[in-house]
C-alpha cells in the first residue's frame, strides 16, 4: 500500500476509536515490549489432566464415504498438497514451510518480533490470510480425523511431528503467526479436537508424545490469547473467536481456568458478543457472507460446548442461520471476505457453503463429525 494510502488508513482507524481505547493500545504497545520474555513467564503454567471433552461421535457408525475421503485428503495433505479455501491449490512443503504464502513464494521474516510486523503491508504479492489459513491447523486436525477413523497411526505420528516442528519454528511472540490473538485462538480450537483424536487412537506411544505436545502448545496460545484480546473497534468477530477459543482450552484443560477465566465467564462474554455480532433479524454487522458464516459456527460450536443453546442466544443464531441460507442461494457473495474456514468438518471442503447449508436445513448430515 503506497505510504499516503496507508496513512490515510489509519487516521480512519484512529477516528473509529474512543479516548479508552486509543489510550488502551498505547497500554498494549508498551506491554509488547516485553514479549521477547513471555515464554519463560508462562513456564510454570502446567495443564494436569484432560477432560473428556470434546465428544467424539461412534467411530464404528462412520460412513464409508468419510472414510474415503479422509484418507484421501490425509494423503494429500501430508504430501503438501493443499487446497486453501476450497479452491486454491498450493505445495506447502512437508511439512510445510509456516511463514510461507504457498501462492507465490515470498516468505515473511520469522525471528521478528511479531508486534514489529505489519501483517495488512507484507511484501507484494504476499497475502497474510494465505499464510494463516496453513497455519490454523485444520489440515492436521483432518489428517488426525482420518488416523483415527482408519486407525492409521503412521499419520498421526507425522502430525504431531509437524506441529512439533511448528513450535519450533514459531516461538511465541515471533513471526507472523503471533500478529493476531485471533489465530492463535483459532488453533486452540483446532487443537483441542486433534488432542482428543490423537488419544482416542488408543496408542500409548502416540498418547505420551501427545501429552509433551500439549504442554508446549496450550499454555503459551492460552495465555498469549488472554493477554492480547481484541477491544474497542476491533471487536468484531476477532473477539468473538478469541472467547471461543479461550472456551475450548478451559473445557479440555480445566486447569487453564486459573490463569484465563472460567468456561461460565467466557460464556457469558461469549453471549454478548452473538448478540452484538448479529442483528435482530440475523445479520452480521460486518455484512460479508463468509464472514456471517465464519462467525456462526464459532458460535454454535460454544454454544453445544456450553449447552447454551437457547433463549435469546439459540433464537439468534436461527435467525442467523436462516439469513445465511437465503443470502447463498446459488453463487451470489459479497462483503471483504474469504472463504476461511474454522474447522475441518465438512465432508468436502470444496463444497462447505453448500454443505453447511444444507445441515442448516436439515436436509443432511453435512459435519464430518456428526455421525
Amino acid at each position: 500500500m503506497p505510504g499516503p494510502s496507508k496513512l490515510s488508513w489509519y487516521v480512519h482507524r484512529l477516528k473509529a476509536m474512543s479516548l479508552s481505547e486509543v489510550w488502551h493500545r498505547v497500554c498494549e504497545r508498551q506491554r509488547h515490549r516485553t514479549d521477547a520474555t513471555f515464554a519463560r513467564r508462562v513456564e510454570g503454567v502446567t495443564l494436569g489432566d484432560v477432560a473428556p471433552f470434546p465428544a467424539l461421535p461412534d467411530r464404528a457408525r462412520a460412513p464409508l464415504k468419510l472414510r474415503g475421503r479422509l484418507a484421501v485428503d490425509a494423503k494429500e495433505l501430508l504430501a503438501g498438497d493443499w487446497l486453501l479455501y476450497g479452491w486454491r491449490r498450493v505445495s506447502t512443503g512437508a511439512p510445510p514451510c509456516w511463514h510461507r504464502d504457498a501462492a507465490c513464494g515470498v516468505i515473511i521474516e520469522p525471528d521478528e518480533l511479531s508486534y514489529k510486523l505489519d501483517h495488512r503491508h507484507l511484501p507484494d504479492p504476499a497475502d497474510v490470510r494465505t499464510i494463516w489459513e496453513i497455519n490454523r491447523w485444520s489440515e492436521m486436525t483432518r489428517v488426525m480425523m482420518h488416523a483415527w477413523l482408519n486407525q492409521d497411526y503412521d499419520a498421526a505420528r507425522t502430525a504431531q511431528i509437524w506441529l512439533e516442528d511448528w513450535v519450533e519454528r514459531n516461538p511465541v511472540g515471533r513471526g507472523i503467526n503471533w500478529t493476531s490473538p485471533l489465530e492463535a485462538a483459532l488453533r486452540l480450537m483446532n487443537f483441542a479436537w486433534f488432542d482428543a483424536l490423537a488419544h482416542a487412537c488408543g496408542q500409548e506411544h502416540l498418547s505420551s508424545r501427545q501429552r509433551v505436545l500439549a504442554e508446549r502448545i496450550v499454555p503459551v496460545h492460552a495465555l498469549w490469547v488472554h493477554r492480547y484480546r481484541s477491544f474497542g473497534s476491533s471487536a468484531n468477530n476477532h473477539l468473538l473467536g478469541e472467547l471461543v477459543g479461550l472456551l475450548h482450552a478451559v473445557k479440555r484443560w480445566p486447569s487453564l481456568e486459573a490463569n484465563v477465566g472460567s468456561a461460565d465467564s467466557l460464556w457469558k462474554e461469549i453471549a454478548g458478543c452473538v448478540m452484538n455480532q448479529f442483528a435482530p433479524d440475523g445479520g452480521n454487522r460486518e455484512q460479508a457472507l463468509h464472514y456471517h458464516l465464519f462467525a456462526w459456527e464459532m458460535a454454535w460450536h460454544a454454544g453445544r460446548v456450553m449447552d447454551g443453546l437457547h433463549g435469546p442466544v439459540l433464537k439468534r443464531l436461527k435467525d442467523a442461520a436462516q439469513l445465511f441460507c437465503d443470502l447463498s442461494l446459488g453463487s451470489w457473495d459479497f462483503g471483504d471476505s474469504d472463504d476461511a474456514q474454522v474447522t475441518p468438518f465438512t465432508m468436502d471442503r470444496r463444497h462447505a457453503e453448500r454443505e453447511w447449508r444444507a445441515w442448516m436445513l436439515g436436509e443432511e448430515e453435512g459435519a464430518a463429525l456428526s455421525f
